[in-house]
């Protein structure tokens, strides 16, 4: 488990012209840290001001440089390495500008740095610290390094624990990937809620986070997943990638897992949407459930999409119309789930998109319409005028009953 060294006080003032990364001329003005825990007072002046610090560590282990007391700061840490033409040149090796866990470490909010990686012995590591704020120019910011864990206390690997599945479909949203298909977004907060993580050190001890835990031994756990990418699916369905991967994170250590999904049956909806003035299908208008949307009508008015069985409160929009919302059931029955016989009505005329039908909306008309189309729209008005959502009629519809 993790050894932390008492921190021990002293301030020390150090100046650092502002210099280019490239350069080895402004090396004079760093400071070397010989001791751990140390509390340094960085004096800086100009935007682009950053404090170097060179530090050799006399055992390898997972350290953490951080900051203190500034609104914004940020670090960079390198290596120097040398090219086959024997010139010199840093190594960009990990960055940061923030820290979730910044409460714990006695920051003073989540925009200090904390900077963790893993050193070795021997080698000499280069900070660069300076303000992550364009409205910070100088002042003095307070930075410490500290010692996590030494390598024979360092986690080998983490071990996961999770007896939850997501069922299919469920507990998420339909949201556009990055191609504009649509796609079910599941929230892992289930899995988060019931996962127990073990970190295994190299020394053979185990540490476990229990169920649910977001730290395992006081280090912070975090997850990383991209649906966007690859969508999950349960493992019997066609588009199943072969893992619903979800990456748990605790430092520099990662474990795989594969998110079960079980499988449920998918219904087809069928509907419609028209003019509530006049009846006329509505083209493009979009269904949204859970706030994704997960159709559009065509032509005729008419949208189909598949959902399991289930209560649902959809709103539908669309251009120049009060929105509506309307709740409906998906039976597990086949042929139980079209409503295009009970049309979704829409109140269309809000040329202003302001929610409510008013004499702004007829300055439009007669404005910007001519002829027979703004004949038709001031026909209308006279139906709609000072109509908002709040006007429509509450709206269950069904396979077998109107409006």
């Amino acid at each position: 488990m993790k050894k932390r060294v008492t921190a021990l006080l002293l301030a020390v003032s150090v100046l650092i012209s502002c210099f280019a990364l490239s350069s080895f001329n402004a090396y004079a003005e760093s400071k070397t840290i010989d001791i751990l825990d140390l509390d340094y007072s960085i004096k800086t002046t100009g935007s682009e001001d950053m404090a170097l610090f060179l530090f050799t560590p006399d055992e390898s282990g997972t350290y953490s440089l951080l900051s203190y007391n500034v609104a914004k700061s940020n670090c960079y840490l390198m290596i120097k390495t040398v090219n086959e033409d024997g010139s010199k040149t840093l190594k960009q090796l990990a960055f940061s500008n923030g820290n979730e866990n910044y409460e714990a470490d006695g920051q003073k909010n989540q925009y200090q740095f904390r900077l963790t990686y893993h050193l070795e012995k021997g080698v000499t590591y280069y900070y660069y610290c300076g303000w992550n704020s364009a409205n910070t120019t100088s002042g003095t910011m307070n930075v410490r390094m500290r010692c996590d864990s030494y390598d024979d206390d360092v986690i080998d690997h983490i071990e996961l624990e999770c007896n939850v599945k997501l069922q299919a479909f469920s507990g998420g949203s339909w949201q556009k990937d990055y191609d504009g298909n649509s796609f079910y977004f599941y929230s892992i907060s289930r899995i988060a809620a019931n996962m127990n993580v073990t970190l295994v050190y190299k020394n053979g001890e185990r540490v476990s986070s229990g169920v649910g835990k977001d730290t395992v031994d006081g280090h912070q756990i975090s997850y990383r997943f991209d649906q966007m990418t690859t969508h999950w699916y349960p493992e019997n369905n066609d588009e199943y990638s072969g893992s619903n991967t979800l990456t748990v994170c605790v430092l520099d250590k990662t474990a795989d897992f594969n998110v079960p999904i079980e499988s449920v049956a998918m219904y087809t909806v069928y509907g419609k949407v028209a003019d509530y003035y006049d009846g006329q299908p509505i083209e493009n208008a979009s269904i949204t459930v859970n706030g994704s949307a997960v159709a559009k009508t065509d032509s005729q008015g008419e949208f189909s999409y598949t959902a399991p069985a289930g209560f649902y409160n959809a709103t539908i929009t669309s251009d120049k119309a009060i929105s509506r919302n309307v709740t409906y059931v998906v039976e597990a029955e086949a042929g139980k789930n079209d409503f295009r016989n009970n049309p979704v009505t829409l109140v269309t005329g809000d040329y202003n998109r302001d929610g409510v039908i008013n004499v702004k909306d007829y300055a439009y008309i007669d404005k910007n319409l001519s002829g027979d189309e703004q004949l038709y729209a001031k026909n209308k008005f006279k139906f709609t005028f000072t109509f908002t959502m709040s006007s429509y009629e509450s709206l269950k519809i069904s396979d077998s009953q109107g409006q």
